[in-house]
This record gives C-alpha cells, structure tokens and sequence, in this order.
C-alpha cells in the first residue's frame, strides 16, 4: 500500500512538472493556428483564424477554459491547460459566449469536461477506482505530455 501511494504521488509530481497554464493570448494563438488557411473542421470553416475576442472561464473545479470568438463566425473553446488537448470544442454558432450562463447546456458540457479531463490526468478518486487506475498506469503521463507537444506545435504555427 506504501509503495502504491508513492508511485502515485511521483506521478502526480511528474504531471505537475508537465502542466502550465494556457495564457489568453497563447488560446488565441493556438486557435488561430487550428483555424489557418480556411481549413476546415468536421465540415465547418472558421475564416481566417482572426480572432474577435476571448473570455476565460472557470470550472466548478478550478479548471480554466477559454471561449475564442472569431471575427469570421465561430467561437472555439480551448483549455486553459497545456496537459489538457488544446482544443475541447467549436462551433460555427455567433452566439457570443464570453459570459454562459452556467444552468445552460453548453456550461454543463464545458464544465464537466474540462473538470472530467483535468481529473482524469491527475489521478482524482473514483467510486470505481478507474481514474486512480489510470493516473497510476502511466497513460495520464503520456496523455499530458502528448497534449503538451499539440499545445507547443499549435504556438509554433502560429
């Protein structure tokens, strides 16, 4: 049981190490470079990539996302977490999303998903054990460092 708690517990300073927090202007560089040359994203395009305006949000848990409107329609939620995939979400609605109502759909998603991930990765308790089971198989590890290496090659293409 000892030895479990410290192979966790270097896990979780192994995550730590990997882990920084996503900037306002690091979201909207990222997204600008998901959004590059008209490419398109599961059948929607997002213009050019310029940005109209960012608001960062806070989840129920303390996670951070960001909703990056841009000027040619869209909005795409990004995480404001480089062991987090960079982007969570979009849509090709106008809808301004710098305040969401938090008893909206839209919130409920956002907020589980980002609360989901962020525990998922550092190894939260479960009724069922199964996120302490995958924080301690290494996967988390290799789960944040994978979205680390999106996070650095979305900046540098931007």
């Amino acid at each position: 049981m000892k030895s479990k708690a410290i192979l966790l517990a270097l896990l979780a300073l192994a995550f730590q190490a990997q882990a920084a927090s996503v900037s306002r202007s690091e979201a909207e560089s990222a997204v600008r470079a998901w959004a590059a040359g008209g490419r398109r994203h599961m059948g929607v395009g997002f213009g050019d990539g310029a940005v109209e305006k960012t608001a960062a949000h806070t989840t129920d848990n303390g996670g951070v996302f960001y909703a990056v409107k841009l000027s040619g329609g869209g909005t795409v939620f990004t995480s404001g977490d480089t062991s987090i995939v960079p982007i969570i979400a979009f849509t090709s609605a106008t809808n301004d999303f710098s305040k969401i109502d938090r008893r909206s759909p839209l919130w409920a998603l956002l907020n589980c998903d980002v609360s989901g991930r962020s525990a998922a990765l550092r190894g939260a308790s479960s009724a069922s054990g199964g996120l302490v089971a995958y924080a301690s198989s290494g996967r988390a590890a290799e789960a944040a460092k994978a979205n680390a290496a999106e996070w650095r090659s979305l900046l540098a293409a931007a």
